[in-house]
């Protein structure tokens, strides 16, 4: 169990430099992790508009292009792992293309991991009218008036699944709609062994979440 890691991170919004995460490396091998933030309200809107007219177009497809770029680094043997909400609402989809841009770079094959399960358009779609199970939940209005309007929804994932494929092996780790600073916790926790149920480590997990804002967005 190491006391220290190094996480950096490349990205705080989807258009933020692509060649930042390969610069980054190429600064700083030694890197235990390495976090990059996609998702935002607006692009999860965008990212839907794109997924009706293609159901694989759902995911920042620029993202591939980071991956392409960091294939030398994996392939000389650099071991920071890479984890990115950059799934989109095609988080499978993403991890294919980047496996295949992997290895058409030549690069040997490495385990990627997904998290899914934040994207709950079809539950509300499919909820019966009049249940008010997901009235707006400071007005009281009930869902039902806007259902038909609905673009994309999403529940904010926190970081448990991350540290399942990281502790899976994964080296990079591609999720949809997480909460920002889960990209970070996921690292402590997995690094340290902390137990997030356990009061003995709920103040670790509170360091780690500060971190993790000011390491996502804390430049802009």
């Amino acid at each position: 169990m190491k006391n220290v890691i190094r996480i950096g991170n490349a990205q705080a919004f989807w258009g933020d430099r692509p060649s930042a995460a390969r610069e980054l490396l190429e600064q700083e091998p030694g890197l235990d992790f390495l976090t990059m933030d996609y998702l935002a309200e607006v692009s999860m809107s965008i990212l839907a508009v794109a997924r009706e007219r293609d159901p694989a177009a759902g995911y920042p497809r620029d993202f591939v292009d980071v991956i392409r770029q960091l294939a030398d680094y994996w392939a000389a043997g650099g071991r920071c792992r890479l984890i990115a909400n950059a799934g989109g609402l095609a988080p499978a989809a993403c991890a294919a293309a980047c496996a295949a841009a992997l290895e058409s770079a030549g690069c040997p094959p490495l385990t990627i991991g997904i998290v899914s399960g934040d994207d709950c358009l079809a539950i509300l779609r499919s909820e019966p009218a009049g249940s008010g199970r997901f009235a707006h939940l400071e007005s009281a209005a009930p869902l039902d008036p806007v259902r038909d309007r609905l673009v994309t929804a999403n529940a904010y994932l926190g970081s448990a699944g991350i540290v399942q494929a990281l502790a899976a092996g994964a080296t990079i780790v591609i999720t949809g709609r997480v909460a920002d600073p889960s990209l970070v916790v996921a690292a402590c926790i997995h690094a340290f062994g902390w137990n997030p149920a356990s009061p003995a480590d709920r103040g670790k997990v509170a360091g780690a979440t500060v971190a993790g804002h000011l390491l996502e967005c804390g430049t802009q």
